[in-house]
């Protein structure tokens, strides 16, 4: 902590948000009460009043009621109730004219200005014991991290950086940069937009010498940068895109001062798009406000240049997707099985998913050769994964587009998956109703509703298992139900999970029969699962029970590589994207407003301080 202590760093937090270290929640909200102009043993008086005037009025000696049965916190709250909105703003009006009182009603008008300005006092509190304790937790987590990387020897990627600067910067480490004088005669630095401004201190002084004059050896020694700052994504590593206009301009005055053979290239063209598409983001960036927030060149967004033998593109804009106007019916008149309205997400989607479907269907002519479209030729980007992202894939199953399935996933929530693991539940414990309802409607025993209901109906206190043995004889599908729960219950007895799950999945036809319902793209999620399995005999003592618990403490993520070519659609998010090309890219989500991270957002006030950012109390 730079403050010195995590207590002189709580103080400097205090002092940035007006307050008294000393203070704290207890003496402001007791504030609230022990200076008010409206003491505690006038309330009952101001309710009586108050429930003589109009409906506003009767609620309000009501809150004055509520808050004298209250304490703590929860006194406060209600206090404040009488005098703000739920946004925590000032009530325009306390009381209506039907009160008469003028005393009353400005007694009450100057203990609203009162409790309006300690109410920010008090935020302000909260906001600091919050972040004191966030403060305090998170130091004695990189403290601790600190201490087990100096007990094992270890460094990780921000150490490597910091270590590599600190040895750079050291004066007593001359005899680092002499050796590196003679090891190092060209640096390559490769997407340069997310270097960050450390790595920028390091490349300075690996080079400084290449420009210093004539040197030991008669070397021509190079520094070589590519780049795209509108290109950069990975903030999250510190990447500074702005640094790098600023390091080309710090090299151009290096090679001007020692040597005149700096040489600057800015390529226009585009190897990539056709002149319509070109145009259609020039337009766009345009707007110098919108300009800045991608680059920092002064004489402003760059022109894109499309190569002279590019075809034809096109770019079409949709018309926002509206939510669906769900008219207001009363209760009486409503009907018993409304329809839900249907989501602007859920609309958009099937637009897109039919839209894909009628220009392979009608053989658009897409590329240089103006091929018939293929589904593999489309590529849906959005910005995250979520609601969308996965309404864009449901979509096109449903009409029956071929799509390859979402690029990332969590293992344990794919369908596919959790129908394995429930199998293995309800073989281990075959009292376990619910887990067994799940798996026979799972694709492994193809189990309707009709079925099941026809097997958990008018059992009374028998299981479920009990009552499908019972039924075993009235139909086929319950027989063979039956029959492959016996066996995989005798191989889960004796086998490990790796080996009962192949059986499952192999000989038992598990894999042939979510590939059925599911497609192609449940293969990646059945192969990292049997892989899982392995590699969890390889660590632990093989018991299907043991697998189950540590495969749901996991968080497996199966990344599918969207770059093989496959006669499928490609659904992914923009930043997982980049560097792939599709005749037809779909940008799905382009209305929602970049919120940033998720909340509580952490907001920096100093070099030493940062505060948790809580909406309000109950937050």
């Amino acid at each position: 902590i730079e403050a010195g202590s995590i207590e002189a760093a709580i103080s400097a937090m205090s002092r940035q948000l007006g307050l008294d270290p000393a203070e704290s929640r207890d003496s402001v909200e007791d504030e609230f009460f022990s200076r008010s102009l409206m003491p505690t043993s006038d309330w009952p008086a101001v309710a009586a009043t108050l429930e003589q005037g109009a409906k506003t009025d009767i609620d309000q000696a009501r809150r004055f009621k509520r808050v004298a049965a209250l304490s703590g916190s929860d006194r406060v709250g209600a206090y404040l109730d009488i005098f703000c909105t739920e946004k925590g703003e000032p009530r325009k009006l306390i009381v209506t004219q039907a009160i008469k009182d003028a005393d009353l009603t400005q007694r009450l008008a100057a203990e609203q200005s009162r409790v309006c300005a300690l109410l920010d006092r008090w935020r302000a509190v909260i906001c600091r014991d919050r972040s004191a304790a966030l403060l305090t937790i998170v130091h004695e987590i990189l403290q601790r991290y600190e201490d087990e990387k100096q007990r094992r020897g270890l460094v990780d990627y921000d150490d490597l950086i910091d270590k590599t600067l600190e040895l750079l910067r050291n004066v007593d480490a001359a005899w680092v940069h002499y050796k590196l004088d003679f090891g190092i005669d060209h640096l390559l630095i490769d997407e340069a937009q997310d270097t960050s401004s450390k790595q920028w201190q390091i490349v300075r002084g690996l080079v400084a010498e290449f420009t210093a004059g004539a040197g030991a050896r008669a070397t021509t020694r190079t520094v070589f940068a590519v780049g795209d700052e509108k290109q950069s994504i990975y903030s999250f590593q510190n990447a500074a895109p702005r640094d790098f206009a600023e390091m080309r301009r710090h090299f151009e005055r290096a090679h001007q001062s020692g040597r005149p053979d700096f040489v600057f290239r800015e390529f226009k063209h585009s190897f990539r798009s056709g002149a319509n598409i070109l145009a259609a983001v020039d337009a766009v960036f345009s707007d110098k406000a919108i300009a800045a927030s991608v680059s920092s060149d002064a004489d402003g967004f760059p022109p894109h240049i499309a190569l002279p033998d590019t075809p034809a593109g096109l770019v079409e804009i949709w018309d926002p997707v509206e939510p669906e106007k769900n008219a207001e019916i009363d209760g009486w008149d409503a009907p018993f099985d409304q329809v839900s309205e249907t989501s602007a997400r859920v609309r958009l989607a099937r637009r897109i998913a039919r839209t894909v479907r009628r220009l392979v269907e009608a053989g658009e002519p897409v590329g240089i050769d103006g091929c018939a479209m293929r589904y593999g030729d489309v590529l849906v980007l959005v910005r995250q994964r979520g609601e969308l992202f996965e309404a864009i894939i449901r979509a096109l199953k449903n009409e029956n587009v071929d799509v390859a399935g979402a690029d990332r996933l969590m293992l344990t929530e794919h369908i596919a998956v959790m129908d394995l693991m429930v199998l293995a539940d309800a073989l281990l414990l075959p009292e376990d109703d619910l887990a067994l309802a799940t798996v026979l409607r799972s694709p492994l025993f193809g189990f309707a509703d009709e079925d099941l209901f026809a097997v958990a109906s008018n059992r009374g206190r028998l299981s479920l298992r009990g009552a499908l043995n019972r039924k075993a004889g009235e139909k086929p599908l319950f027989a063979n139900a039956v029959a492959i729960l016996d066996r995989f219950a005798e191989l889960a007895k004796c086998e490990t999970p790796f080996a009962f799950y192949a059986q499952v999945l192999g000989a038992g036809g598990g894999r042939r029969r979510f590939l059925a319902r599911l497609g192609p793209e449940a293969n990646d999620a059945l192969d990292e699962f049997l892989n899982l399995a392995l590699e969890y005999e390889r660590r632990e003592t093989a018991s299907l029970q043991g697998f189950l618990a540590w495969l749901r403490q996991a968080r497996a993520e199966v990344k599918r590589d969207m770059e093989i070519a496959r006669d499928e659609v490609r659904v992914m998010t923009v930043h997982g994207a980049k560097g792939l090309e599709a005749p037809l890219v779909i940008l799905a989500d382009t209305m929602t407003p970049p919120a940033g991270p998720k909340p509580p957002r952490l907001l920096q006030l100093s070099r030493n301080a940062i505060i948790w950012a809580g909406r309000n109390a109950d937050d």
